[in-house]
């Protein structure tokens, strides 16, 4: 359990949060918990605790020297933002990108490039494995990131036979699935140091029922969501070594095909994103059971592009159709998300695909329209090597406006 979730109930340790209606700070081991920044020379004890800062994307980054040539398709990024790719219609086929004090510039080139038009990009969170896919044979290029050099692998064992629509990893990059229109619909593998086989397909009734658009995979490769364009239009799975076992539909599924999904690190969150109104749907995870979370109450009023989740569960992406164009939402306390409004300079239309870093830290845009991408990051307006800061809980009433309570941290033993 988080420690930002842990139940509010006769706090002792160093880091645990109380609510109260009084001046708790009048006690010199507790401070008011309210997102101010603090000094870790200060509370060296609750710096270690807390950690480094989760502050949520608020700076829109220049633009690389060097563009995509063409419309992009797809975008990717390790889970820190360091690295990220662009895949795109027109040669090269795919771009990639390192971060250095927030300065992208482009890496060169793989020796080997993907045979056609990338259709999309994904890769591990360390940013060490990466997919290209493509509508031309092999339909996809693996490559494996040494350094700032990225390396063609060889084509998986069983690979797929059809034009491929997505890609997507499990964090650690054991595991990653292929979606293509073509039965059975998707192709999921596993890897054994450099070399990558296919695992044993879900039975006949267990299979997507159709054309299926894209899939995401928990940290650990435990669970997969695959998404369809048939009614239900998202098929859960929980891996059992190299099978995969379909669990029950939640009772309440999204409303028409979906465009990506995307889990926490643990599982325990998953958000879907359909071009159907309310444009997201949430759930929790116990288990085997998903079960329906309820919406943010500021909802874009147009069609959602995709979804990301932060790896804690922190922030939650959502882009779409209209101006601005993305929000960015902050989970509370009690399992709601917030909009995070004021926070960047939108970008000059929507994004065709798009995605947040698992750490929160990034968001990279892949566009039709010229400059074909985007990138914002995380600025602190902090020193980060001395100071860090405070958690600021939060909690809503019914209609989702914060209800006025303060909380206070223990911040020295």
């Amino acid at each position: 359990m988080s420690k930002f979730s842990q139940p509010l109930v006769s706090p002792r340790k160093v880091g645990e949060l109380s609510r109260s209606s009084y001046d708790k700070s009048i006690d010199p081991k507790w401070i008011l918990s309210d997102g101010s920044v603090a000094s870790q020379a200060q509370y060296p004890e609750l710096y270690l605790v807390v950690g480094d800062s989760h502050i949520p994307v608020n700076t829109k980054i220049a633009l690389p020297s060097t563009l995509p040539t063409g419309a992009a398709s797809g975008c990717a990024s390790s889970s820190d933002g360091t690295y990220i790719a662009i895949a795109t219609a027109a040669l090269p086929y795919i771009k990639f990108y390192k971060n250095t004090n927030n300065v992208y510039s482009e890496l060169s080139a793989p020796s080997v490039l993907p045979p056609g038009a990338a259709s999309g990009v994904s890769c591990d969170d360390a940013g060490v494995y990466w997919s290209v896919t493509t509508g031309a044979p092999d339909y996809i290029t693996l490559y494996k990131r040494t350094g700032d050099t990225f390396t063609k692998l060889s084509t998986p064992t069983g690979g797929i036979g059809a034009a491929a629509s997505g890609s997507s990893w499990s964090g650690d990059g054991n595991y990653f699935t292929a979606t293509y229109g073509a039965t059975p619909f998707m192709t999921n593998f596993y890897r054994t140091g450099d070399t990558f086989a296919a695992m044993t397909a879900p039975s006949l009734g267990d299979s997507p029922t159709g054309a299926t658009s894209a899939s995401a995979w928990s940290y650990d490769g435990s669970n997969l969501t695959v998404l369809q364009a048939p009614t239900p239009y998202a098929i859960h799975y929980k891996r059992s070594g190299s099978t995969l076992i379909k669990l029950a539909t939640p009772e309440s599924v999204p409303t028409g095909a979906c465009s990506q999904a995307s889990y926490s690190d643990d599982g325990s969150l998953l958000c879907i994103a359909h071009p159907a109104a309310p444009y997201l749907t949430l759930y929790t995870r116990s288990g085997d059971v998903f079960t329906n979370l309820d919406l943010p109450v500021l909802m874009p009023t147009s069609a959602s592009s995709g979804v990301t989740i932060s790896g804690d569960g922190r922030f939650l992406y959502l882009p779409y159709a209209a101006a601005p164009f993305f929000n960015i939402y902050k989970k509370r306390l009690d399992n709601t998300f917030a909009l995070l409004t004021g926070q960047v300079a939108p970008p000059v239309g929507a994004p065709t695909v798009s995605v947040l870093s698992k750490d929160g830290s990034t968001v990279v845009l892949a566009n039709a329209p010229t400059p074909f991408m985007g990138v914002y990051r995380a600025v602190p307006h902090y020193d980060p090597e001395t100071e860090f800061l405070l958690p600021h809980p939060e909690l809503s009433n019914h209609n989702g406006s914060l209800l006025d309570t303060l909380f206070y941290i223990k911040a020295k033993s």
